[in-house]
């Protein structure tokens, strides 16, 4: 019997939704990739940990410094969580493309 297709869809909204919520690495659990969407996850969190600790320090060091953290650590925040559901949805493609070409799960 033939494994059913992962919904590409439902990865991406996995990601993007839960993924605001800083527990992002669903998507890549969904379509099978466990131990990779468990990294995401912790991943995420290191760097939402890293904004908490940036913001904190930022208070202390002056207006400009702050800022400029603040918005460099609000990129590598975003940047994240774009690469994280695009991940996503790309996982989900492939697992289909190999589902159809061999008839298997290809992990």
């Amino acid at each position: 019997m033939r494994p059913e297709h992962k919904d590409a869809g439902v990865a991406l909204v996995l990601a993007l939704i839960l993924g605001l919520f800083a527990i992002a690495g669903v998507g890549q659990i969904y379509v099978g990739r466990a131990i990779r969407g468990i990294c995401i996850l912790l991943g995420g969190l290191i760097i939402e940990g890293s904004a908490i600790f940036i913001m904190i320090t930022a208070f202390f060091g002056g207006p400009f410094i702050g800022i400029t953290l603040i918005a460099l650590s609000a990129l590598a925040d975003l940047a994240y969580y774009i690469w994280q559901a695009y991940d996503a949805y790309d996982l989900a493609q492939q697992y289909n493309r190999a589902v159809d070409s061999t008839g298997r799960v290809p992990w």
